[in-house]
């Protein structure tokens, strides 16, 4: 029988039979990882803005920048989305909010946090939300 078995905890598994330590063999499943520092049988679930794909040790994986995730848990890089066109988020974003327009482009006042080119004779040189300037007296726009 399985007396003297101990079963992982519900965030892990073996991946074989035959197990001895669930310290090392307890593996956090996909979607949850092992809080910094530790290994085995403790796991935490992936935040938002990150994922992990298979049972193991490793660490959650950020989204790459211009993605983000809302979904705590993930299992698969596609719960990363993308940033709409022209906007740029940090690695490991969790809100589509962290999503800002790119340098030359300003947000499309549609709420749907479309970023659009600055007109001509306007400029932005920052990345982040704000309305495109036009260019000072005595200046021009040279692309």
């Amino acid at each position: 029988g399985s007396s003297g078995c101990v079963a992982c905890s519900a965030s892990s598994t073996t991946l074989a039979e035959g197990g001895v330590n669930g310290t090392t063999d307890c593996l956090c499943l996909a979607g949850y990882a092992p809080p910094a520092g530790s290994i085995g049988d403790s796991c935490a679930i992936c935040s938002s803005g990150s994922y992990k794909t298979e049972t193991s040790d490793a660490a959650c994986t950020l989204c790459e920048a211009a993605k983000f995730s809302f979904a705590p848990g993930a299992t698969q890089a596609s719960a990363c989305l993308s940033c709409p066109a022209n906007a740029w988020s940090p690695p490991g974003s969790s809100v589509a909010s962290a999503c800002l327009c790119e340098r030359g482009y300003q947000e499309v006042l549609n709420g749907g946090g479309d970023c659009e080119m600055c007109p001509v004779g306007a400029y932005k040189d920052v990345l982040g939300p704000g309305p495109c300037a036009p260019c000072p007296a005595g200046t021009y726009f040279g692309g």
